[in-house]
């Protein structure tokens, strides 16, 4: 199962994956100025396993407003497409 992918600047707030990372979109975003002339703004996101910034291996903002990453919505995404990546503990055997 596949789930549509979006543009990083399009995505909406919450959770995302990009690849095999798992990441965050804030409602927050930061003012790009160049030349004191407002030329954008570059969302807060962020890396969920370990807090960082979430670049996706760009270094320029206007690049990684461009890649492409799958919004997560736990009420509307199946379940299906979860079960490959959940964690399930191996039984626990009797003593």
């Amino acid at each position: 199962m596949t789930l549509p992918l979006v543009r990083l600047a399009d995505c909406p707030t919450g959770l995302f994956l990009f690849g095999g990372t798992l990441g965050f979109k804030s409602e927050y975003a930061t003012t790009k100025q160049e030349n004191g002339a407002t030329v954008g703004v570059q969302c807060d996101a962020y890396v969920v396993s370990s807090g960082e910034y979430f670049w996706g291996g760009v270094s320029d903002w206007r690049s990684r407003d461009e890649l492409m990453v799958t919004p997560l919505d736990f009420d509307e995404t199946p379940v299906e497409f979860f079960a490959p990546h959940a964690y399930i503990p191996a039984p626990e055997e009797d003593e």
